[in-house]
């Protein structure tokens, strides 16, 4: 998100990395903090971002199928568990079709079953779509989506 003091960030596409529209259309997050809009529906906070990234809403649908939330998405995101709430978070990052998806603490405070849902949409996803995914996390349970671990406290990367 911070500029380069020198040198250039390049991807390919047909958006300039750093360019309003490679923000808009090429990078998805799901943040810490989830940053959904607890008044709205599922599908709601799921059409405004794709929107906004010119996405077509049909594409969701099947991703809210992966994830276990098709049968709740007219439901307003106050009424949702946590874990279909992080889950919420991770269909609207994935149905905007991103180059490059950023995860921050996905599987945090999930049980067994909601991490492992998670972790196989966003394998499919990245498989699927070629897509460069980078996740912070200390939950161990996500390492084997993992093409590369870095751990952060010996600043070595640990190649699989």
């Amino acid at each position: 998100m911070l500029k380069p003091l020198s040198g250039a960030v390049r991807m390919e596409g047909i958006h300039p990395a750093g360019s309003r529209e490679f923000f808009r259309k090429e990078l998805s997050f799901v943040f810490q903090n989830l940053n959904l809009l607890p008044l709205a529906s599922v599908e709601r906070n799921l059409s405004i971002s794709l929107r906004i990234a010119g996405v077509d809403l049909d594409y969701a649908q099947k991703w809210l199928e992966i994830l276990g939330l098709w049968d709740l998405r007219k439901r307003t995101v106050e009424k949702l568990s946590g874990g279909q709430r992080q889950r919420v978070a991770v269909a609207r990052a994935i149905a905007k079709r991103p180059k490059v998806l950023f995860l921050d603490e996905p599987t945090s405070g999930l049980d067994d079953e909601n991490t492992m849902i998670i972790k196989n949409a966003v394998k499919e996803f990245t498989s699927e779509r070629n897509t460069i995914c980078v996740v912070a996390t200390h939950d161990h349970r996500l390492e084997e989506i993992a093409d590369e671990l870095v751990d952060f406290h010996t600043f070595v990367s640990l190649e699989k």
